[in-house]
């Protein structure tokens, strides 16, 4: 590719925002995927009846319901650890947009294999694949506010 066609790239020409833009764009990354989790989480259960159960860590190991404040606490967990990386890339990285897309890209893959750890039987398909969707959610809101507003195009923060 010629270098014109990079730098007309949407990811091209991208600097580091100040510390406290980047600071608050994981801060609404985080709001915004952790709001959509909750929202995604209430309508399988709520409206479709889904089951989200998952075993309990100590003995006996009986299944409970998976309660909402799980959702929100590991979507912070999550949204923390993207933006700990984003922080890293974007600061050490000179092409941190399409470095950060990259890393988050292959992190989310291998995440979506993480909740069909849980033991089957005795929880159900829909649990993982619940779970799993609300990785993509996350994901899919947290990465673009990140890089739209903790890497603003080239002269455009002041």
């Amino acid at each position: 590719m010629s270098s014109s066609v990079i730098n007309n790239m949407p990811l091209a020409g991208r600097q580091p925002a100040s510390l406290p833009r980047q600071l608050l764009a994981i801060l609404l990354g985080f709001i915004s995927a952790a709001a959509a989790n909750v929202i995604f989480y209430l309508l399988v259960t709520g409206l479709l009846g889904v089951p989200m159960v998952a075993p309990e860590q100590f003995p006996p190991p009986e299944l409970s319901l998976i309660p909402v404040t799980d959702v929100i606490l590991f979507s912070f967990i999550f949204s923390l650890g993207a933006g700990v990386v984003f922080l890293v890339v974007a600061n050490l990285s000179r092409r941190p947009a399409p470095v950060y897309l990259g890393i988050s890209l292959v992190v989310l893959v291998i995440s979506l294999f993480l909740p069909f750890r849980m033991p089957r039987p005795p929880v159900p398909i829909s649990t993982p694949v619940v779970l799993a969707s609300m990785h993509v959610i996350g994901a899919a809101l947290l990465v673009p506010i990140l890089i739209a507003l903790g890497l603003p195009p080239k002269g455009s923060e002041k």
